[in-house]
C-alpha cells in the first residue's frame, strides 16, 4: 500500500481550513423551542426533485426547500446507515466516534450527541427509526428521552426482514403522538425513513406509479410522509417558529459504477446527499448553496441556531455563517472512508479527500476526478494530473492525522452480535468480518475495483438466499470461495443455507471451515453451536454457546440457545436462567419470552406463562408461535374456546407452521367435533409428511370418531415412520 507523506505546510492548512464560523458579520440569532430533523435513509442527492431529477415528484421536501435553504453539494464520509447516522449525530468523523462499519460497532457511552446537548439545554429528546441498524443497542439512543426501536431480533431469520425495518408511515405516527404530548419545554424529534434502503418494495399507489423505477417509487413514498408531518407541524401552528432539517445517511449506487447499493465504493452516487434546512420564519428562504457542505456541519449548526447568544457550540462548521449579507463560507474540505471491503472480505479500504471542484480516492489504484466537468465521475485523471492526485493525497494523510488526534477517548468495537449478522444479512449487508479484517492497515491488499465480479457474485448469493433459492446461492457461495478461501462470510452464509435445507451436518463443516480461517469468529461459533443443536449433538451444542458468550457475554442468541439446550436435556432451572439472562439483554426478544412461557407450561404455571406471553404479544402481535404457545396456555384453564381461537389465529399468520393444526385437531377431537378435528389433523400430515407424532394423533382421532379402516392406515403410517 502507498504511504502517505506528511508535511507541515499541509498540517497548517488543515487547521485552517477547519475553523467555524468566517468572516467577520455575526449569525444570526434563535431562541428555539422545537427541533425536527428527518433522515430518509438511502437518498440520493440526484433523484430528488428540488435537486434536479424529473422523475419522481417529491413535492413535500420541495416546498421544505422553498421555506428552507437548499444545500446542493452535502457529503456523507461513509456510506453506511450507522456510522453515517453516528456522524450526523456527533458532529465527528468516523475515525473520531469509532463507528467504522454497519457490525462489530457500537457508539461509545458517554458520546457527546446531539440529542445529550439538546437535552441539557432543557429540550425533550425522542427518536424514531425504521430499521434495527439503529436500535438503541449500538447507542445512538444516548440522550433522548424516549427512543422507538423495539425491533424483535428473534424473529431475523433466513430470508425475512419484516421485524427489522418499519414503514415511514408507523415511525411518523408513533413521533406525532410524542409530539402532541405537552411538553411546555419544546422538544427535538428525530424522525427516521428506512424506506428507499433495499429491498424497493414501495406501497401502492406509488408500487404503480413507479413499476419500472421502484428505488424512485420507495422515495415518492418517504416524501408522501415527509408531507403527513409538515402538515402536522403547521396544525399545530409551530411549523413558522420550528427549525427542520432534512437529509439523508448516504446514496445508492444503481449500478452507476457497478455497485447496486452502497459501502463498497465512495463514488458521489454513494456519498453525496441531499440536505434542506429550514430555518424559524422561514429566513433565507429559498436560498441555495452552491459550496460543499458535510453531515458533520448539521450538529454545530443545530446547536448555534438553538442557543439564545448564537454563539457556537465546541464542534467547528455551522453553517448559519451562509446567512450573512455576503451569504458566503469558505468551503470545507470533506474527508470519507469505507472499510467494509476491508472488514468483510480482507480487501483495500477506501478514503476520499472532497473539494468543490475535485474528488481524490486513495486505493491500491488511485482515482482523481474533476466532479464540475465530470459529476458522474468517468474519467480517472490520476496519470494526468498526478501533481493535484499527491497534493490531495498529503492532504487526506494530513487530515486524517488530525481527525484520529482528536478521537473520543473509550470509543470501541463489540464482538459481532450474531443476531445482528443474521439481521444485517437479511437487509442486504454483508453480516461478519474475516480474520483479514483484524490485521492491520500496512499491508497490500486487492483494490475493490479489482474485485468487483467477485463481490457481485456474492451479493447474488445473499439474494438467492434471501429469496429461498437456496441451491442456486449454495452454487454461488461455493465459486466465491474457490476464487477467494478467505472470504469466512461465505462459510457462513453458506452454514445458513445447509442448515435451511435441514443438512446439518454440511452445516456444521462450513462453520468448521470458518472457524479454520477465523477462530475467534463469534458469529461463526454461534452457529457451529446451534448446528449442534439442530443435529441433535446437545453436549458440543453447549460447548460451542459457551463459547460464543466466551466471546461476547452480550450476545442474547447464545444465552437463548444455550437455554434451549437444557431445557431439552430437562434442566428446566438452568433453562430458564439463561431466559432471563437473555431478556435482561434485549427485553423485546420474543423467542426468549416465549421459551419462558413454555418452561412454566411445563411446570403448569399457567398464569405466569400467560403473562410472559401477553409480553411477547406486546412486541409482535403477529407471531404464530406465541399464539400457539398460548392457545395451549387457555386448554390448560379449560378455557376452549379461547385456545380454539388462537390456534386459529396461528394458523392465519403461518399456513406453514404444523403445530397449531395439531394442537386444534386434538382440542376439537376432545371436544367430539370429529369433522373439524380430522379436517385440522389432515392439514397437519400435509404440511409434515414424515411426522409419525402427526399420524398417530390422526390415527387416534379416527379411532375416537369410529373410523376403524382410517385409524389403522395412519397409525401404521406412524409406526413406520417411528422406525430408526
Amino acid at each position: 500500500m502507498t504511504r502517505f507523506r506528511l508535511t507541515a505546510g499541509v498540517v497548517l492548512l488543515l487547521l485552517t481550513i477547519s475553523c467555524g464560523r468566517r468572516g467577520n458579520e455575526p449569525a444570526p440569532k434563535y431562541s428555539l423551542s422545537r427541533v425536527v430533523v428527518i433522515t430518509i435513509d438511502t437518498l440520493r442527492a440526484d433523484h430528488v426533485e428540488c435537486y434536479g431529477y424529473p422523475r419522481v415528484k417529491t413535492p413535500h421536501i420541495n416546498q421544505l426547500a422553498r421555506d428552507g435553504i437548499l444545500f446542493q453539494n452535502a457529503v456523507s464520509p461513509v456510506p453506511l446507515t450507522l456510522p453515517a447516522h453516528c456522524s450526523l449525530f456527533t458532529g465527528r468523523y468516523p475515525i473520531q466516534h469509532g463507528v467504522q462499519d454497519q457490525s462489530g460497532f457500537f457508539l461509545a457511552p458517554g458520546s457527546e450527541t446531539l440529542a445529550s446537548q439538546l437535552k441539557a439545554r432543557g429540550l425533550a429528546t425522542g427518536a424514531f427509526v425504521g430499521s434495527f441498524v439503529l436500535d438503541s443497542r449500538f447507542g445512538l439512543s444516548q440522550g433522548f428521552d424516549y427512543y422507538y426501536d423495539r425491533f424483535d431480533a428473534s424473529r431475523a431469520k433466513g430470508s425475512t426482514a419484516e421485524a427489522l425495518e418499519r414503514r415511514a408511515e408507523v415511525v411518523a405516527k408513533e413521533a406525532l403522538r410524542w409530539m402532541e404530548e405537552p411538553r411546555p419545554q419544546g422538544f427535538f424529534a428525530w424522525l427516521h425513513f428506512y424506506d428507499p434502503h433495499t429491498p424497493y418494495s414501495p406501497p401502492e399507489p406509488f408500487a404503480s406509479l413507479y413499476r419500472d423505477s421502484p428505488y424512485d417509487g420507495e422515495i415518492a413514498y418517504a416524501d408522501s410522509v415527509v408531507g403527513t408531518v409538515l402538515d402536522f407541524l403547521n396544525r399545530k401552528s409551530w411549523y413558522e417558529d420550528a427549525l427542520v432539517v432534512l437529509t439523508s445517511d448516504h446514496g445508492e449506487d444503481l449500478g452507476q459504477h457497478g455497485e447496486n447499493t452502497h459501502g463498497y465504493f465512495l463514488y458521489d452516487a454513494t456519498v453525496r446527499v441531499p440536505l434542506v434546512i429550514k430555518l424559524p420564519r422561514k429566513a433565507a428562504a429559498g436560498k441555495t448553496v452552491e459550496s460543499q457542505v458535510r453531515l458533520t456541519d448539521v450538529m454545530p449548526t443545530i446547536l448555534q441556531a438553538v442557543s439564545e447568544s448564537g454563539e457556537e457550540s465546541s464542534h467547528t462548521g455551522s453553517l448559519l455563517p451562509v446567512l450573512s449579507s455576503t451569504g458566503m463560507r469558505t468551503s470545507e474540505e470533506a474527508f470519507g472512508e469505507t472499510n467494509y471491503p476491508y472488514r468483510h472480505f480482507g480487501w483495500s479500504p477506501l478514503r476520499y479527500t472532497r473539494t468543490d471542484q475535485y474528488k481524490y480516492i486513495h486505493a491500491p489504484s488511485p482515482e482523481l476526478y474533476d466532479l464540475r466537468r465530470d459529476p458522474s465521475e468517468t474519467t480517472n485523471l490520476f496519470d494526468s494530473q498526478r501533481e493535484l492526485a499527491d497534493r490531495l493525497r498529503e492532504r487526506l494523510w494530513a487530515g486524517y492525522v488530525q481527525l484520529e488526534g482528536a478521537r473520543s477517548a473509550g470509543n470501541r468495537t463489540s464482538q459481532t452480535d450474531v443476531n445482528l449478522a443474521r439481521q444485517l444479512s437479511s437487509l442486504g449487508y454483508a453480516s461478519g468480518s474475516s480474520r483479514a479484517a483484524r490485521l492491520g492497515l500496512d499491508k497490500d491488499r486487492p483494490d475493490p475495483k479489482d474485485k468487483l465480479r467477485l463481490y457481485q457474485l456474492y451479493l447474488n448469493a445473499l439474494l438467492d438466499s434471501q429469496n429461498n433459492r437456496l441451491d442456486e446461492a449454495a452454487n454461488k457461495f461455493h465459486e466465491v470461495l474457490a476464487e477467494d478461501t478467505g472470504i469466512v462470510d461465505a462459510y457462513i452464509n453458506l452454514g445458513l443455507i445447509y442448515n435451511r435445507k435441514g443438512k446439518h451436518q454440511q452445516a456444521i463443516q462450513q462453520f468448521r471451515q470458518a472457524l479454520t480461517a477465523d477462530d475467534s469468529n463469534g458469529v461463526a461459533t454461534y452457529n457451529l453451536a446451534h448446528s449442534y443443536a439442530l443435529a441433535g449433538q446437545l453436549p458440543e451444542a453447549v460447548r460451542g454457546f459457551e463459547r460464543t458468550l466466551a466471546l461476547n457475554a452480550k450476545e442474547g442468541r447464545a444465552r437463548v440457545g444455550l437455554g434451549i439446550a437444557y431445557q431439552l436435556q430437562g434442566d428446566l432451572d438452568r433453562a430458564l436462567e439463561q431466559y432471563n439472562l437473555a431478556l435482561e439483554l434485549d427485553p423485546y426478544d420474543s423467542a426468549a419470552h416465549n421459551n419462558v412461557a413454555s418452561i412454566c407450561l411445563a411446570r403448569r404455571e399457567v398464569d405466569k406463562a400467560i403473562l410472559a406471553l401477553r409480553q411477547s404479544l406486546g412486541i409482535d402481535d403477529r407471531n404464530a408461535e406465541t399464539r400457539n404457545l398460548l392457545g395451549s396456555a387457555f386448554w390448560l384453564k379449560d378455557d376452549a374456546e379461547a385456545a380454539i381461537s388462537e390456534f386459529r389465529e396461528a394458523i392465519r399468520l403461518n399456513k406453514d407452521y404444523v403445530d397449531p393444526y395439531l394442537n386444534l385437531g386434538m382440542l376439537l377431537g376432545s371436544q367430539k367435533r370429529f369433522s373439524e378435528a380430522l379436517s385440522s389433523l389432515n392439514a397437519a400430515v400435509r404440511l409434515a409428511p414424515h411426522s409419525a407424532r402427526a399420524y398417530q394423533i390422526l390415527g387416534q382421532t379416527y379411532l375416537a370418531a369410529g373410523r376403524k379402516a382410517e385409524a389403522g392406515q395412519a397409525i401404521a403410517r406412524a409406526k413406520k415412520l417411528a422406525k430408526p
